[in-house]
């Protein structure tokens, strides 16, 4: 998955994997990442063509899709790719 850098005032950047319809948030505050199984491109589209990412957030995808998140984790450091890789196939166990 890759990361999009965003201009926001609390999102860093946002990635979407069109496959496994994974949307993915870096939070520039306590540098946690969320991971959004579920998300239609559509709405993916949406969130990136949005004025405000954080009110298109609060609108279109808080508290309407699943998610986990992942702590203290940079963008690109050592071994974040793996934990993203693995975190998406834990989501991939999920049934539904």
């Amino acid at each position: 998955m890759q990361y999009i850098p965003v201009t926001s005032t609390s999102i860093k950047a946002i990635g979407y994997d069109g496959a496994t319809s994974i949307l993915s948030i870096a939070f520039l505050k306590d540098r946690s990442v969320y991971f959004y199984p579920g998300v239609p491109s559509e709405v993916f589209d949406g969130f990136m063509a949005a004025e405000s990412k954080g009110t298109f957030l609060a609108a279109k995808i808080k508290d309407k899709y699943l998610y986990f998140k992942l702590e203290d984790v940079e963008l690109f450091p050592k071994g974040t790719i793996e934990k993203i890789k693995a975190a998406q196939a834990a989501v991939a166990q999920i049934g539904g």
